[in-house]
């Protein structure tokens, strides 16, 4: 091997290591807007967090949103406005959230949050899948489209659609 062949080699894996490191801070990894807490969760209030993940992070950022115990929500939709990401605030409808009240009990909670074998999520694919932190009460459950058992109950998973479609303004 020639020494001109050894600096090819060498400046060929230092580029693919710049080329690298670049797509992955600002292509791959996941972006999230940080929301403050804009309520307390004492007591039995529900307080749900919901982030968007997969193809959404290579298109600028996934929504994000925080609904509150009393049904008011703030969100950062995966809209921009220049380099802005815009925030939203409002309520959700309240049929919707009594009924999301009633159905995530810790006990429903804490079955859901089960890990389950990933198989075809819309992610793994450049779609979208929807991760929920949810605090019911003094304990944290994490719930998600693709890995844990959320996607198998329908009612729940329906619910939790309509929501991230009310916060995230997806159906308006």
């Amino acid at each position: 091997m020639h020494r001109s062949d050894i600096i090819s080699i060498v400046v060929t894996f230092l580029v693919g290591m710049v080329v690298g490191v670049y797509l992955y801070l600002f292509g791959f990894a996941q972006q999230f807007d940080v929301l403050e807490e804009i309520s307390d969760s004492g007591g039995e209030e529900l307080v749900i967090n919901g982030e968007a993940y997969g193809g959404c992070a290579r298109g600028g950022g996934c929504g994000t949103f925080q609904v509150a115990g009393d049904g008011a929500f703030t969100s950062f939709p995966p809209v921009a406005v220049g380099d802005e990401r815009l925030r939203r605030t409002g309520r959700v409808d309240e049929v919707l959230w009594d009924e999301l009240s009633l159905i995530l009990t810790p006990l429903r909670l804490r079955e859901l949050a089960t890990e389950a074998p990933s198989g075809d999520c819309a992610s793994f694919y450049d779609g979208i899948d929807y991760r929920f932190y949810i605090d019911r009460g003094d304990e944290r459950f994490l719930i998600d489209t693709c890995t844990t058992l959320l996607r198998t109950d329908e009612r729940v998973l329906d619910l939790l659609q309509q929501l991230t479609a009310r916060a995230l303004l997806l159906s308006q």
